[in-house]
């Protein structure tokens, strides 16, 4: 059950990130198998990819003239930029309308992963915040990281990461 704007604020809840990973399929189920029956509000978040994460990086730790913007402000093209972040934002939807246990609320957030999903906790005000664990090996971890360790690691609230 997921509580909606009429539901009293004292029920519990439960934010669980969802993507396109196999982690994130169980995440979702576990949540939807776990949380049946119980009053609670659930709300499936997806990271989706902002315009700018777009753009190739610069040789030799280079900066881009144009800012965080990226080069459609650069170009004076606002309205492809803002088209860029609708598309975005419908592709963040589709996986997350895929991915979410039943009833649960959508949000889609833009920034860095870990950041903006513990910032989407605190906006939902979440008890839990459920992730997914790809299981990456040594080598995947090293180089690029783990979402669910850094979560672990970050959050003021307490997470569950599902194997």
């Amino acid at each position: 059950m997921c509580s909606g704007p009429g539901k009293p604020l004292d029920v519990p809840r439960i934010l669980v990130a969802v993507d396109r990973t196999e982690g994130s399929r169980r995440a979702a189920e576990f949540v939807d198998r776990f949380f049946a029956g119980m009053d609670v509000g659930i709300t499936a978040v997806n990271v989706a990819r902002g315009p700018v994460d777009a753009v190739p990086s610069v040789p030799f730790g280079g900066v881009f003239p144009w800012g965080p913007a990226g080069p459609y402000l650069a170009a004076g093209d606002r309205a492809a930029w803002e088209e860029a972040v609708v598309r975005e934002q419908q592709a963040g939807e589709a996986v997350a309308l895929a991915q979410a246990p039943a009833g649960a609320e959508i949000e889609v957030v833009f920034g860095e992963v870990v950041e903006a999903i513990l910032s989407a906790a605190d906006d939902e005000n979440a008890d839990l915040i459920v992730v997914g664990s790809n299981d990456r090996g040594f080598l995947q971890r090293l180089l690029g990281g783990s979402v669910s360790e850094e979560l672990a690691r970050k959050a003021p609230r307490p997470v569950l990461i599902v194997r």
